[in-house]
């Protein structure tokens, strides 16, 4: 397993072509906190499939970023609220 690091998520490198890093996450970080943007990222089907069904275990209304300048979206919403 290689060292990898946030500052890796926002490099000009990842910009230029983020398929590497991604690919590097599934096989060695398949869940990583993000520490630069305060985010978990969830590489791997199963993994983020589980995540969007178990909302008593995970949620998405910490994560409002987007949502103080567009409203609320889908991706923000639990359970009913989603439907």
């Amino acid at each position: 397993m290689t060292t990898f690091s946030s500052e890796q998520l926002h490099d000009q490198n990842y910009f230029n072509d983020p398929f590497p890093i991604w690919e590097q996450m599934r096989h060695e970080h398949p869940i990583f906190h993000d520490t630069i943007d305060n985010r978990w990222l969830i590489t791997r089907y199963d993994d983020a499939a589980e995540v969007f069904r178990n909302h008593a275990i995970y949620s998405a209304k910490p994560y409002s970023r987007f949502g103080d300048v567009i409203g609320q979206t889908m991706v923000q919403m639990d359970g009913k609220d989603h439907d």
